[in-house]
């Protein structure tokens, strides 16, 4: 048998993100990067880099593992406003960008196996679901208060049902597990979240501006088209998110005309991804 793997461990230290190297057994740690206001939580993203959650600048940032220690800065933030937090936003924010919705003093991350990740607000509480194309959704909406609402529920829900969320984990499975109140509650909701679903069909039609892409739609639905140049890769990037416009919807992919063969696909949703 060989070795066992040694990895370096990441904590939260405050107002900095640190690395512990085995090598470096119980030393002082490195920074990764620093001059956060309140961290809250961390995970980290198929491609490897970090996600904290920073209560106090009320937004989540993303951070190289290889940032080097300094300051961050606001080009990082992938969710909430930042310090600029004037309210929380509401399901009315649905479908923004992540950095246009107000969450108040985020708390916990966790990344979703079939992509996206939650984001749970302390003052806010709220748990809201970012998808892969950065726009933001209510997942479960709460408040500040001391409560819990028992029995079944609907999720995306229509209603309060939990309060000041501690934080928010993912099972293997897609199972989504939250802890929340001062009283020590904790509510699981099972595998729900967005699977992809494909549309009747698609057709590329070349063009002098670009590849045209039509597929057959829904004008209730919102749509998103991901690329990737190599299909055993399994690395997708978001290429853009629409409205269904009615029978067909239509995206040009200018970037197209030149550089290697890609690839594309559809997911499509409703109000909230399914």
């Amino acid at each position: 048998m060989g070795a066992p793997r040694r990895t370096a461990h990441l904590l939260l230290h405050g107002t900095a993100l640190k690395r512990w190297p085995p090598a470096q057994g119980n030393g002082p740690g490195d920074n990764v990067a620093t001059g956060f206001g309140q961290t809250g939580n961390i995970d980290v993203d198929a491609a490897g880099s970090i996600y904290v959650s920073d209560r106090n600048n009320h937004a989540i940032y993303r951070v190289s593992p290889s940032y080097g220690g300094g300051i961050f800065n606001d080009s990082q933030r992938v969710a909430g406003l930042g310090s600029a937090l004037a309210t929380d936003s509401n399901a009315a924010s649905n479908g923004q960008l992540a950095t246009q919705v107000g969450m108040r003093e985020p708390r916990g991350v966790a990344f979703h196996p079939l992509g996206g990740y939650l984001v749970a607000t302390h003052r806010g509480g709220d748990v809201w679901y970012v998808d892969s194309g950065g726009r933001a959704w209510m997942f479960m909406e709460g408040d500040g208060g001391n409560f819990n609402t028992s029995g079944g529920f609907a999720v995306p829900t229509t209603g309060v049902v939990i309060t000041e969320p501690r934080s928010v984990t993912v099972s293997r499975t897609g199972d989504i597990v939250i802890a929340y109140s001062d009283a020590g509650f904790v509510r699981v909701v099972r595998n729900i979240l967005p699977r992809p679903a494909a549309p009747a069909w698609m057709t590329p039609l070349s063009q002098p501006t670009g590849l045209n892409l039509r597929w057959q739609s829904d004008a209730a639905r919102w749509y998103f088209l991901e690329q990737t140049p190599d299909l055993n890769a399994g690395a997708w990037s978001p290429l853009a998110t629409l409205p269904g416009a009615g029978a067909f919807t239509d995206f040009t992919d200018a970037a197209a005309l030149t550089g290697p063969r890609r690839f594309y696909r559809l997911r499509s949703f409703g109000a909230w991804p399914n």
